[in-house]
C-alpha cells in the first residue's frame, strides 16, 4: 500500500473511505500479467476433476450476466464481453499464497480471493454496491472509476445495482435502506497499471474500460457480518446452565396462543435476560472468553485459505506485500 503504512491504511481508511494510490507501471508486473491471465485461461481445461473459478460474461456494462465455462472465456473477451473470474487464485499458486499472506498479516476473520476482470473499450460495469470491501489493483490498459466518496449503505449484506429494483414483494427493513446515488457526492479517477483503488463496502461505483482494462480485485468478504460467529460463543457458554436448557414453565391461562405473552412467560423471559446480561459481563473480562471468541471467528474464516499454502511460503508473501 507504500506510500500508505499498514497501520495508516488500516485505521484511516480500511472500511471507512476510498483510497486512491497511484503507483509504477511495473508495480504489479512480478506477480501476475495479462499474458499469465490469457495462459491461466487455456490451461484451467486441463485441471480435470477440480474445482473450477465462477466465471462470468457481460455484454451490457454489468446489467445482465451469464456463467460461462472458462474454457469460453478467450473467445467471449474477444467478443467485447467483459469478463470476470472469481477467486482466479484457485488457478495460481502464488496469487493464492499472496491472498494467504494478506489475509494474515492483516488478520482479517473474513475471505480474502482474487478475481480478475478483463473489460474491452468501452466496457465495465454500471452504477452499483457491493458487500465487500474491494481493493483493485490495475494490471494493464486503463479504467475510468466512479464512486461515491460515503457508503450507500454501511456494511450491506446484498449487492445492489441502480436501477435494478427489488421485486415488488421484496420491502426492505429500515436497516438496510440506503441512499440512492443522487444523495451522494462522487468522485472520478482513471487507473492505470499499477494503481491501487480501494473500495469501502457499500459504496456506489462504476468503471468503463479505456482502451482495455485487465485488473486483479482483491475483495475482502465479510457477509455474514460479526454476530452469528459471536452467537455461536455465547450459545457455548449459556448452554452449559441447565436453566438455558429448559422450556419456558407451561402457563395456565384462558388466553390463546396468538394473545400477548402470559405474565409467567414475561417473568421468565426477564430472568433469562438478567442471566444473559451477567453472562455477557463475565465474558467481557475473561481472557478465557475473549479467546474463545477469536479463536472461533479465525477457525471459520480460515478455511478460505488455500490448501497447499503453508507458513514459510505465506510469510515469504508477506514481507514483501
Amino acid at each position: 500500500m507504500q506510500p500508505i503504512s499498514l497501520p495508516q491504511f488500516t485505521a484511516d481508511y480500511w472500511g471507512k473511505v476510498p483510497l486512491h494510490i497511484s503507483g509504477n507501471p511495473t508495480k504489479f508486473s512480478s506477480f501476475y500479467s495479462l499474458d499469465e491471465f490469457h495462459q491461466t485461461l487455456k490451461t484451467a481445461g486441463a485441471r480435470i476433476g477440480l474445482p473450477m473459478p465462477f466465471t462470468t460474461v457481460s455484454f451490457d456494462h454489468g446489467r445482465t450476466h451469464s456463467r460461462i465455462d472458462i474454457a469460453d472465456a478467450p473467445k467471449l473477451m474477444q467478443a467485447g464481453g467483459t469478463v470476470c473470474v472469481r477467486d482466479v487464485s484457485q488457478l495460481d499458486d502464488r496469487l493464492a499464497h499472496l491472498a494467504g499472506a494478506i489475509k494474515r498479516r492483516l488478520q482479517f476473520v473474513g475471505r480474502t480471493d482474487f478475481r480478475a476482470y478483463y473489460s474491452p473499450d468501452g466496457q465495465g460495469y454500471d452504477l452499483h454496491f457491493d458487500a465487500r470491501i474491494s481493493t483493485t489493483l490495475q494490471i494493464s490498459g486503463k479504467k475510468r472509476w466512479r464512486f461515491s466518496t460515503e457508503p450507500a449503505i454501511a456494511w450491506p449484506a446484498y449487492q445492489f445495482a441502480a436501477g435494478g429494483p427489488f421485486p415488488e414483494s421484496h420491502s426492505l427493513p429500515e436497516w438496510e435502506q440506503f441512499k440512492s446515488p443522487s444523495e451522494c457526492s462522487f468522485q472520478e479517477v482513471i487507473l492505470e497499471p499499477g494503481d491501487v483503488l480501494c473500495l469501502p463496502a457499500g459504496v456506489w461505483h462504476s468503471a468503463e474500460a479505456l482502451g482495455h482494462s485487465f485488473a486483479l480485485n482483491m475483495a475482502f468478504g465479510f457477509e455474514r457480518g460479526f454476530w452469528p460467529e459471536f452467537a455461536q460463543v455465547v450459545s457455548r457458554i449459556v448452554t452449559a446452565s441447565p436453566i438455558w436448557r429448559e422450556p419456558p414453565p407451561p402457563v395456565v391461562s384462558g388466553a390463546s396462543q396468538d394473545s400477548e405473552a402470559p405474565e409467567g412467560f414475561r417473568e421468565y423471559l426477564r430472568e433469562r435476560i438478567d442471566d444473559l446480561v451477567e453472562t455477557l459481563e463475565e465474558l467481557r473480562e475473561s481472557p478465557w472468553a475473549i479467546n474463545e471468541c477469536w479463536r472461533q471467528i479465525w477457525h471459520s474464516s480460515i478455511t478460505s485459505l488455500p490448501a497447499k499454502s503453508d507458513n514459510r511460503t505465506l510469510a515469504a508473501s508477506a514481507a514483501q506485500a
